[in-house]
């Protein structure tokens, strides 16, 4: 039997024996038993396009590959309470198209990995978006699942035989045993019910400029005092730091990128000053009716002048505005009023829902051929070196001064441009997004790159911040010798339901024999 070994964004690629791409329950369940049989392990992706994460790739060597993509079909909507259910092949643009033919007054929970990725898949990952509902895990009402022996899991209110009211209430009763399919390898979820967010009659963009003399620590109570007031009516709130900021405007030096390095600070502080960018710049959505946003706007602008170089609260009303000036004045001084136009354009079309690869230029910012125009972008099959580092960091001002102190050295060290983002949903806890960027075609970048992973993640663990999702490569870091807690019930739960090992071993949860392989 040929192997076959994908080729992903992180460069950790163990080879497949065969991968199968299904359409029903029963071929799931045929595939499942088959792999018991023989004894060999079996992965399973929705789409298999979780760009710096793994995407298609099995975690061990000699494993069999099952694909979800060709089950991709929208079996339940109700378009008065704004539930959907999904199964795992069905992608952002597929949502958003379905929602706009059948009232389009809901919102395609999108993230930045573009169109093409599952629904499904970053449910269970736990992932995070910039439109309400934010956290995609907290949408999930019910789910149905193929267990290791091949019987079929249904949330508890299904299994009762109300199926209906299983899409309206996501807790159940009992335990609840949903959560214990997300992040782990205890079964294989077919489909989901999630309910969307209900799109609001206005929407509006903040952008704060933050001085450059101004702590983080300042910067962190405003992004407190907005969460606590307005927070109902924010979304994707991200800090972030001239280094992400210079990403997304500037052309990676030819010099650095043939040699692996990182760009240099004059350049990135030039690209900063030409662009009137400063040290933090803070970005969000308010979301609401036309009087509830221009009642909140003057209240969020007195929160951050203490801290604000230059704030601007930017209304979609104002966006055919902004076009007709940038056809008669592409630019004005340093104002590139043309690319402000297209990059609001872009970020309103996500706050309303609809996917596109705005987001996804970062991963090919160190590609000698650059953002691909006239094909779509495949990060995995396009060359792109990215890992991502995404680690919680509670919202306190003195560890978050630590980590982000920690994160800088640990970048300048290591030959790294430290691009982070911040974004807080809440009072409680920022999600931190750090791309890993490397050139794959300069020998040892990639090894490079995986090990300052894992140094990122040991030594930011040493001060309370450890990432919410992991690339298949570093599960090892939360493994160890003795599993307790948690991990100890999760292992001792794999053994009892999956004795075989079958279906993802090393994922997440760990079992005897999961280093088989």
């Amino acid at each position: 039997m040929e192997q076959r070994q994908y080729t992903n964004c992180i460069s950790h690629s163990p080879q497949a024996l065969d991968t199968f791409f299904v359409e029903t329950e029963e071929e799931i369940v045929s595939h499942l038993l088959s792999a018991q049989e023989e004894g060999r392990s079996l992965y399973i992706h929705s789409t298999g396009n979780n760009w710096g994460y793994g995407a298609k790739a099995p975690s061990k060597n000699n494993s069999y590959v099952l694909s979800l993509k060709k089950m991709n079909q929208i079996r339940a909507f109700n378009p008065r309470l704004g539930t959907v259910e999904v199964e795992g092949g069905v992608t952002y643009q597929m949502l958003h198209e379905f929602l706009k033919e059948n009232g389009d007054e809901w919102l395609c929970p999108v993230h930045g990995g573009g169109p093409d990725c599952s629904v499904m898949g970053n449910v269970l990952e736990r992932g995070f978006g910039i439109t309400p509902i934010e956290d995609h895990f907290s949408s999930l009402m019910s789910l149905r699942a193929i267990l290791p022996n091949g019987e079929i899991y249904e949330s508890s209110f299904t299994s009762l035989g109300q199926s209906k009211l299983c899409k309206n209430f996501q807790w159940g009763i009992g335990p609840y045993m949903d959560g214990l399919f997300t992040q782990s390898n205890f079964g294989i979820v077919s489909r989901i019910t999630i309910k969307l967010g209900r799109k609001t009659e206005a929407r509006a963009m903040g952008l704060i400029k933050i001085s450059n003399n101004v702590k983080l620590e300042a910067v962190l109570d405003c992004v407190y005092q907005l969460q606590v007031k307005f927070g109902a009516n924010l979304s994707g709130v991200n800090l972030m730091n001239k280094e992400r900021m210079a990403s997304m405007t500037m052309k990676y030096p030819d010099r650095e990128r043939m040699l692996g390095l990182p760009v240099a600070d004059e350049d990135i502080n030039a690209t900063s000053k030409a662009l009137d960018f400063d040290e933090w710049t803070v970005v969000f959505s308010i979301n609401g009716t036309d009087k509830i946003i221009s009642a909140i706007k003057s209240d969020i602008l007195k929160i951050f002048k203490p801290v604000a170089a230059r704030a601007k609260i930017v209304n979609e009303t104002q966006l055919p505005i902004l076009k007709f000036i940038s056809k008669i004045f592409p630019r004005i001084g340093k104002l590139d009023l043309k690319t402000i136009y297209q990059n609001l354009k872009n970020v309103f079309e996500i706050l309303n829902g609809k996917p596109n690869h705005t987001a996804l230029k970062l991963a090919y910012w160190m590609n000698a051929d650059g953002f691909p125009k006239e094909k779509k972008p495949e990060p995995d099959k396009d060359n792109c070196g990215l890992i991502w580092y995404a680690p919680i960091i509670p919202m306190e001002a003195s560890t978050l001064q630590k980590f982000y102190d920690n994160t800088r050295k640990l970048a300048k060290e290591h030959g790294f441009n430290p691009l982070v983002t911040f974004t807080s949903f809440n009072h409680l806890a920022l999600e931190c997004t750090f791309p890993i960027l490397y050139n794959k075609d300069v020998p040892g970048a990639a090894e490079k790159a995986q090990e300052f992973f894992k140094i990122l993640f040991e030594e930011n663990q040493k001060i309370g911040c450890i990432p919410y999702r992991l690339p298949i490569f570093a599960m090892d870091c939360i493994e160890g010798e003795q599993p307790t807690g948690s991990f100890l019930l999760a292992s001792k739960l794999k053994q009892f339901i999956d004795p075989n090992n079958t279906i993802a071993p090393g994922r997440y949860v760990f079992s005897p024999d999961s280093r088989r392989g």
